[in-house]
């Protein structure tokens, strides 16, 4: 099996791979870096790794670079690419996680079980934007707000899980893929954060019935799932907004996507656009603004954080209570294009891995 690493992190990358060394043994190591870090990398890369740029893939396969850019579906995809030109699954992992069991080996087994798809589980810093959301809101209504805390949450930083979170979501830096999804599934090559949750989220309906692994059962979980600590580190006070607007958009873009595959709707200006607004409104509901605005009304949450002396959050926190889905939208003719690339890189996707295998290799 195939483990990899997309990074632009020198540091973090090395540490990375000392720690998952031990899982490495008796597989495959793959390493995509972006042209400033790539020669960084190499100088400490194993020499049996297999090490590209994240320009190197589109140039090898100029008919098919749509589906290899996008950084980060795009990285992913080129994952794929290459572990279907070796016949291999790939796990992915990254360069913010240490190993905290057999990964490697449970991500294999999982996929050798029949699974497409393997949920692994995330310690440490885990849950997405939403959490951070409800941790925001639950910090600001306490009754002594701790000022570090919510400054922690405004750089983009979850509380510390020290259980697995079973039934949640999937964890893009611990996320398993099998042979058979590589060659037939791309990730939607895209540079909004929400590739991961995209994949796991059609993986039914291009891979069939019941192809993702994430039990919702916790002895089975903490039997079978790979577990791994996830220590981010902090952003700025504005992260917490910019990833929330972000991962608004590319939902929004989920949501229409969905609406085409449920309604068999070829994607054109016509079946796309008129679905912008609502898909939008669905993904603004699904992040808690509204909630969050709700709340900020009725317990003056705005003013108890001015009186916490942290004005950088604070002007953030209006940011985040003046969002509307009318703001967040991305304009049509952006919307339109974006959506028409998940079902391009789907119908491509097959000659794609065919030409991988040919040149990759």
């Amino acid at each position: 099996m195939l483990a990899c690493f997309s990074s632009n992190r020198p540091k973090r990358l090395k540490l990375a791979l000392q720690a998952y060394a031990k899982q490495l043994e008796g597989h495959s190591l793959l390493v995509i870096d972006t042209d400033a870090t790539h020669a960084e990398n190499e100088g400490f890369l194993p020499k049996r790794a297999l090490h590209y740029s994240e320009t190197e893939i589109p140039e090898l396969l100029p008919d098919y670079a749509f589906a290899f850019r996008g950084k980060y579906g795009g990285n992913r995809n080129q994952a794929l690419a290459v572990a279907a030109a070796r016949g291999e699954g790939v796990a992915f992992f990254d360069d913010d996680t240490l190993p905290l069991n057999d990964v490697m080996a449970r991500h294999a087994a999982a996929i050798a079980s029949g699974w497409k798809i393997v949920c692994g589980k995330y310690l440490g810093h885990a849950g997405g934007a939403q959490n951070l959301v409800l941790q925001l809101i639950s910090e600001l209504s306490a009754e002594e707000p701790r000022v570090g805390r919510i400054r922690e949450i405004f750089a983009g930083l979850p509380a510390q899980a020290t259980g697995l979170i079973v039934g949640a979501g999937v964890n893009g830096g611990n996320l398993g893929v099998s042979p058979e999804a590589c060659r037939s599934y791309a990730f939607y090559p895209t540079s909004h954060r929400v590739e991961d949750g995209i994949y796991a989220a059609f993986a039914d309906r291009y891979l069939g019935a019941n192809s993702v692994y994430n039990p919702a059962n916790s002895a089975e979980a903490t039997a079978k799932l790979p577990v791994v600590r996830h220590e981010m580190a902090a952003g700025k006070p504005s992260t917490l907004r910019e990833k929330i607007e972000d991962e608004v958009r590319g939902t929004s873009l989920g949501v229409c996507i969905d609406r085409l595959l449920r309604g068999r709707e070829t994607p054109n200006a016509e079946t796309v656009l008129p679905k912008r607004t609502a898909a939008t409104q669905v993904s603004f509901n699904e992040y808690l603004l509204p909630y969050l605005q709700k709340n900020a009304a009725q317990n003056k949450l705005t003013e108890k954080l001015n009186a916490l002396g942290a004005p950088d959050e604070a002007r953030e926190f209006a940011a985040l209570l003046s969002l509307t889905p009318e703001k967040l939208a991305l304009p049509e003719k952006e919307y339109l294009a974006k959506v028409n690339l998940f079902f391009e890189t789907q119908s491509a996707w097959k000659p794609a891995v065919a030409e991988a295998e040919a040149k990759l290799k």
